[in-house]
């Protein structure tokens, strides 16, 4: 680094300036480091946005202040004050031991700037010490050699030189009741119906979380969110937890993994790691990586672009641009592979392409239209009460599901091909549903079938399980046993320890519907719900819990309801049937017992804009 001088005084700014946002990129990720690459290209491009809002701190303040250095400490003064404005509030004690830290930082160089008083002089001596200068030489090589050998890719092996592929799809969000497949007239999902025809759909599947982040992770783990410890968004998978990427990698396929929503970003779930390939970028610009934007200099500018309608780092990316990514990766890829494709659609809000969209839903004219989500619940229930509202809520969601099939249809041509003769398994699903007005309640967190339901379509390769092809199998399915039954087809059962079955058997002629207990929670939020579900019976419990939205003590509730009998939920009899319930309930001891403590994680506030952007805070 160039010693301060008075010649110096615009390199001194840009250099200084430099070196606070590599401090800061340092503490950002010192929680979730970046992969090689991401990192080396974090350090660039804070380098270049500080030294160039230090070298812009400088033109502004040298008129006002004599002498370039001290101009030069002056405008680094504004920026760690900048910095740590815009860092917003932190919840741990060692993160605001770093906002005084860089507090007083900030004010030490601006009283040697202006040069008053004691402090200042203190300031100025140890700022003109060799050492100090040598010792920040030395820090940034550290920060920069740190962040470049940070989170290398996880070992592949070898590939292997036959065995079938296996392509993983979850589409976010899909109630299994608006596919065609599944008996909804209205629907444009030949793709999905001719995967249902070609393969076997199971009649009733369901998931074991209603949040994407814990539904994605028990689908790649094959354990309960109890087990694997991620029970809300943004809450990283544990290193410990084994996925199939790392069994499928370890057995020689080549994997990959195109994600579109925000939940599941790298530093998000803490997945896409796992895989010798990833692809989260959601916009051009993020050829710059999430570590850059987490400085809050960085998040400023986003902030000020966005401002004038310029989105530098969007939550969610459209089917075809999934597609897009999914068939590029394909076409590279070495062996039998396992790909996982994340499709974002048909989550809020709503905007797939208009071409999908009927003529009556482009001649609605009542509120809100796809961003109902985003309405406080209060004008929420207004909207859902308003005669039709729901009914083109259902139009636009069935454009979106329209969009999405199509995309998929691409990502399986692509697939299919790269696979060859060696054949390829397909599974499609997805993490959730969605309720659409039932019961008042629209894009909320619920226990009810039209949350839990999805679609689960396992294709088999050609020439295998021919008998099983075009049959509908009934019992229960869970997302749960999503896992054991890749890992089944391809010989891996063993790779690692799991709470779910694989649904292989139901295959074979006159095999055995699935029949497994699904236990499903709602744990990180005020009130604590669960429930417990078989193919005919289903349990609700919710805590008692203060609410706040009127200021009163919501006692213990119990729901039951014969699922058979009474498919949508409507009647509830766990008062006239409580040893039924009882029965049912002792299952949810297991979760009890389980549950982690409640995730008080604080998040950042680019992580609550984008939580509430997607419909997930208020």
């Amino acid at each position: 680094m160039e010693r301060p001088r008075e010649s110096g005084g615009a390199s001194l700014a840009m250099l200084a300036a430099a070196a606070v946002g590599l401090a800061q990129l340092a503490y950002e990720v010192a929680a979730a480091p970046p992969d090689t690459v991401a990192a080396g290209r974090a350090v660039l491009a804070v380098l270049a946005l500080h030294a160039l809002l230090g070298a812009l701190a400088f033109a502004v303040l040298r008129p006002l202040v004599r002498g370039p250095r001290a101009v030069a400490l002056l405008a680094v003064a504004c920026l760690i004050v900048l910095q740590v404005g815009l860092a917003g509030p932190w919840g741990s004690r060692g993160a605001l031991l770093a906002r005084a830290a860089g507090l007083a930082l900030g004010a030490l160089l601006a009283a040697v700037a202006l040069r008053r008083g004691a402090i200042a002089a203190a300031g100025s001596r140890l700022l003109g010490h060799r050492l100090v200068w040598a010792l920040l030489d030395a820090g940034l090589v550290v920060v920069a050699l740190g962040l470049a050998a940070a989170r290398p890719r996880p070992p592949q092996a070898a590939a292997r030189a036959s065995g079938p592929s296996v392509l993983l799809v979850s589409i976010d969000t899909l109630r299994a009741d608006f596919l065609g497949a599944y008996g909804r007239a209205e629907a444009r999902t030949p793709v999905l119906d001719g995967l249902a025809a070609a393969g076997v759909r199971f009649d009733h599947a369901i998931c074991q979380s209603v949040i994407t982040g814990p539904s994605h992770a028990t689908m790649l783990t094959g354990l309960l969110p109890t087990h694997h410890g991620v029970i809300e968004n943004l809450r990283p998978l544990p290193a410990a937890i084994p996925t199939l990427a790392e069994a499928f990698g370890a057995a020689g396929y080549d994997t990959g993994a195109i994600v579109g929503g925000y939940p599941l970003k790298r530093e998000n779930l803490g997945v896409l790691d796992r895989f010798a390939a990833a692809d989260d970028r959601f916009h051009p610009t993020q050829v710059l990586p999430p570590a850059f934007f987490r400085t809050a200099l960085a998040r400023g500018l986003v902030e000020g672009l966005r401002a004038f309608g310029v989105e530098l780092a969007p939550h969610a990316r459209p089917a075809d641009r999934v597609s897009d990514a999914a068939v590029a990766w394909l076409a590279g890829a070495r062996g039998p592979f396992f790909c996982f494709v994340h499709y974002f659609d048909p989550h809020l809000p709503f905007d797939a392409p208009v071409e999908f969209e009927s003529a009556a839903a482009r001649a609605w004219t009542g509120p809100g239209h796809g961003r109902w989500h985003q309405a406080p619940i209060a004008e929420r229930v207004s909207i859902i009460r308003t005669p039709g509202a729901m009914e083109q809520m259902a139009r636009l969601y069935d454009a979106e599901v329209a969009f999405a099939d199509r995309e998929l249809g691409r990502t399986v041509a692509a697939a299919r091909e790269r696979a060859g003769d060696a054949g390829l398994w397909i599974l499609v699903t997805s993490d959730h549903g969605e309720s659409k007005g039932e019961r008042d309640r629209y894009f909320e967190r619920t226990l009810y079938d039209d949350t839990l339901r999805v679609p689960l379509i396992l294709v088999p390769p050609a020439g295998t399980f021919a008998a099983a092809r075009g049959r509908v199998i009934g019992g229960q399915a869970r997302t749960l046993d999503v896992a054991p039954t890749l890992l089944d087809a391809c010989g891996l059962a063993d790779a690692f320890a799991v709470d779910g079955v694989s649904l292989l058997p139901s295959l074979a002629p006159d095999g055995p519907a699935p029949n497994a207990t699904s236990l499903t929670a709602i744990l990180d939020q005020s009130r604590v719900e669960m429930a417990v579900r078989t193919p005919a019976w289903k349990a609700i419990w919710r805590e008692g819990y203060w609410n706040r939205n009127v200021y009163a003590w919501d006692p213990e509730e119990r729901e039951l309801y014969d699922l058979a009998a009474d498919p949508g939920e409507s009647r509830d009899r766990a008062a006239e049937l409580p040893d039924r319930w009882e029965g049912l309930a002792a299952r949810l001891d297991e979760l009890r017992a389980a549950r982690p403590d409640r995730d008080s994680t604080a998040l950042d506030p680019e992580q609550l804009r984008a939580l509430k952007a997607l419909g997930y805070a208020h």
